[in-house]
């Protein structure tokens, strides 16, 4: 485990970040910049399919803070891409920003006590927050899906948040504006809150709670709960 320092500057990485499972189980490792808007990982270069920061194959204690992901080919931020039987936990990720990457801004899978805040993940061709696997124990607080314009220059190309096959979370004071598709789809949800959060703009459905067919995990929703929540302006799609 240990301390990561990165500086204020942006870097040019030529391929993505992998943490994978013989780096100690991420016991305690901790990416840190000077702030989101200073410390910039430009991965505009690397080759197709590359991730940004990458975290594979389950483990526990990691904490990413102070940084921007750009132009990621792939997913922006992913964290336990196909897991397996692997699990993630204990992951805290502060005052990052995602944008302009290939596919998903931020991507999980299998994840347990992990907190999300003060995110950004626009301008993506994806969806801006990915949740899947069979997840439990998120919260994701002050965290913004899209931007204060439409895709490609705000907003994602898909859906802004997309919570599936997740248990007993919390997400609050969030928000989706301004992107392509669904500002919040939650498929197979049970025990899900969303407190204070916000869909406007979007092209689509503001909300969205539904079963799939194909469910991984749950085959239901129940006990989601929505309180104080705003929606504004959506299901503008045309053509």
């Amino acid at each position: 485990g240990g301390r990561l320092i990165v500086p204020s500057g942006r870097y040019k990485m030529s391929s993505d970040w992998q943490l994978t499972k013989t780096d100690a189980y991420y016991y305690n490792i901790h990416i840190l910049g000077d702030g989101a808007p200073y410390t910039l990982l430009d991965f505009s270069t690397a080759p197709g399919g590359a991730h940004g920061i990458d975290v594979y194959g389950g483990g526990r204690r990691l904490g990413i803070k102070g940084i921007s992901i750009l132009s990621a080919p792939s997913y922006g931020l992913a964290l336990n891409r196909a897991p397996g039987a692997n699990y993630l936990s204990r992951v805290t990720i502060d005052d990052v920003i995602i944008q302009g990457c290939g596919s998903d801004g931020f991507y999980s899978e299998n994840l347990y006590m992990c907190s999300l805040s003060n995110m950004e993940s626009w301008n993506n061709t994806g969806r801006g927050f990915y949740f899947g696997g069979y997840s439990t124990s998120i919260n994701a607080k002050r965290c913004w899906a899209g931007g204060d314009a439409a895709y490609p220059s705000g907003g994602n190309q898909s859906d802004g948040w997309h919570i599936e096959d997740t248990v007993y979370s919390v997400f609050e004071s969030c928000s989706s504006d301004w992107n392509n598709g669904i500002g919040w789809l939650l498929q197979n949800v049970n025990g899900i809150s969303l407190i204070g959060c916000g869909s406007e703009s979007n092209k689509k459905e503001g909300f969205v709670a539904e079963t799939t067919a194909a469910a991984a995990a749950i085959n239901s929703v129940s006990g989601l709960k929505f309180t104080s929540c705003f929606g504004y302006n959506n299901s503008q799609l045309t053509g």
